[in-house]
């Protein structure tokens, strides 16, 4: 199949993500299982995440893939668009998107999401870490699979 130009490196971008955030998630689970595991939380998480006590059933799984899928799609067009204004070369360039990103959507859903719902601070504040490092080792991940134009 023949995708137009560019959509071949914002696909693969897209891949990329998801796989990063699946890893870097499932790590996070498994440092804060305590809250998942812990009763008094039982209420914050949705039928789909928990449908029953125990693990997640496999579609969480599959709609979390996608959700990253269609994330990364986004955050790897975002890329494209603004990737010759960002500072640096190679995967700099690729890191300071990380960064950037996260400044304007990681931290206003981190600040947001404090003020609005009752979840454990230290929680939120893995959620902001795994955040921050995924948007750091995606933006590395763009800046090789994107090809930006020349200035």
């Amino acid at each position: 199949m023949c995708l137009p130009a560019g959509w071949k490196g914002a696909c693969l971008s897209a891949m990329a993500f998801a796989a990063i955030a699946q890893v870097i998630h499932t790590l996070g689970a498994f440092l804060s299982m305590g809250y998942y595991a812990d009763p008094q939380y039982f209420t914050l998480w949705s039928k789909i995440m928990m449908p029953a006590r125990g693990p997640p059933g496999i579609e969480f799984f599959i709609l979390s893939f996608a959700a990253s899928l269609l994330t990364g799609f986004i955050f790897a067009s975002a890329f494209a668009l603004v990737g010759r204004s960002i500072g640096g070369e190679g995967w700099r360039k690729g890191l300071n998107f990380g960064l950037f990103t996260f400044a304007i959507a990681g931290v206003p859903f981190t600040l947001t999401t404090l003020l609005l719902f009752s979840i454990p601070f230290w929680l939120l504040f893995q959620w902001a870490a795994e955040s921050l490092v995924i948007y750091a080792l995606a933006g590395m991940a763009f800046s090789k699979l994107i090809p930006l134009p020349r200035r």
